[in-house]
């Protein structure tokens, strides 16, 4: 088949009809001539330039990677993305990643120096891969979740009338809703209990998918936060999520001094560890899971780590996961240290504290990317 050149009168966009009637040769097709070429005769790629998504909002990024070109709009702040010519008809296909906000870490009380666990890493959603959800010519709502509040304690030399600590605070949610979609939410992560604050210091079921937060001790033997649903992430890169989203538990408080880390999108949150008596460190925050779904490979970033657990005496600080998560304190005599914030929008947990304040969760993150030749 001649492209450009037929009998009767010339196609649309296609250069119209020249001297004594002949069609001209060349010139371009219209975006719906590619369409019904595309339709009529079963090509597997459009002739010419093919048809490709226009829309806005959110901060945008072009760039080419192994599986096509792309541009991405990464949303760190609630909006809209606004599709003004979804590509043809039927709709443009998207991927998406849709990360929940960080859980808050936990504070203790005074009577001791009990440690308090790490917040949980907000869930992951993501079709990256797939490139399975259609959107057409729409205004679609794009919700970021705020960092869970964190933990906050009386403070050394409080006598006991000051005590329990405070607990965190779940993240919030993040979602991506529109009329012609069914809305994807990704829920915050667990807000970890404040130490010495009541006999349920942990194990509660987190509802929403997110990361479940570290145990707080006292009484000793305290579990982490389970999820709802979510599972654990593989580990590899770029993996799109169940319909329940990735999420792992957080982790035990297995004595009455040290805290467990909250989990992440790959790991489940640390247990407690003892380094010597009286010298507790708390477990790690669980590790986060990584996605190029924003620049591309290598700009690799990991999402939704778990907050470290806090510990007791000189012991070595729990790390955050990667992911954003960070750091529980400690309580070295005379002075505590505190809590370390989850990074924003990674959606990573906050550290635990002991005897201090403890982080925040970090906030969530939106992003949205398509073709685009």
């Amino acid at each position: 088949m001649t492209i450009g050149k037929r009998k009767g009168s010339a196609a649309k966009g296609a250069g119209g009809t020249g001297t004594n009637g002949v069609n001209k040769v060349g010139g371009s097709l219209s975006k719906n001539d590619h369409w019904y070429l595309h339709q009529a005769f079963g090509m597997a790629i459009d002739p010419g330039t093919q048809p490709s998504m226009e829309a806005s909002g959110g901060s945008t990024t072009e760039y080419t990677d192994p599986t096509g070109s792309w541009k991405s709009h990464k949303f760190i702040a609630s909006g809209s993305f606004v599709v003004t010519d979804a590509g043809g008809p039927g709709g443009g296909n998207v991927e998406y990643l849709i990360v929940g906000g960080g859980g808050g870490g936990g504070a203790s009380g005074t009577g001791g120096y009990h440690g308090a666990g790490g917040g949980g890493g907000g869930c992951i959603k993501t079709n990256i891969g797939n490139n399975d959800l259609a959107c057409g010519n729409q205004t679609y709502t794009v919700t970021v979740g705020d960092g869970g509040p964190e933990g906050t304690g009386p403070g050394p030399g409080a006598g006991p009338p000051a005590y329990p600590g405070g607990p965190g605070a779940r993240g919030g949610d993040s979602s991506l809703a529109g009329p012609d979609i069914t809305t994807i939410t990704a829920g915050g992560g667990g807000g970890a209990m404040g130490s010495q604050s009541n006999p349920d210091s942990g194990g509660s079921p987190l509802p929403g998918g997110g990361s479940g937060a570290g145990g707080s001790p006292y009484p000793q033997w305290c579990p982490g936060q389970v999820t709802t649903g979510a599972t654990g992430h593989p580990g590899g890169i770029d993996i799109a999520s169940p319909s329940d989203g990735w999420g792992n538990p957080g982790g035990y408080a297995p004595n009455s001094q040290g805290a467990g880390g909250g989990g992440g999108a790959v790991g489940e949150g640390g247990d407690c560890g003892v380094q010597s008596p009286n010298n507790f460190s708390g477990g790690p925050g669980g590790a986060g899971a990584q996605y190029s779904i924003v620049a591309g490979t290598p700009a690799l970033v990991a999402y939704a780590g778990g907050g470290g657990g806090g510990g007791n005496g000189p012991a070595v600080l729990a790390p955050g996961g990667d992911g954003g998560g960070g750091a529980g304190g400690r309580h070295p005599n005379p002075s505590p240290s505190a809590g370390v914030d989850g990074t924003a929008n990674t959606g990573g947990g906050g550290g635990g504290a002991s005897q201090g304040t403890a982080g925040a969760g970090g906030s969530g993150i939106v992003v949205i990317r398509y073709k685009y030749p």
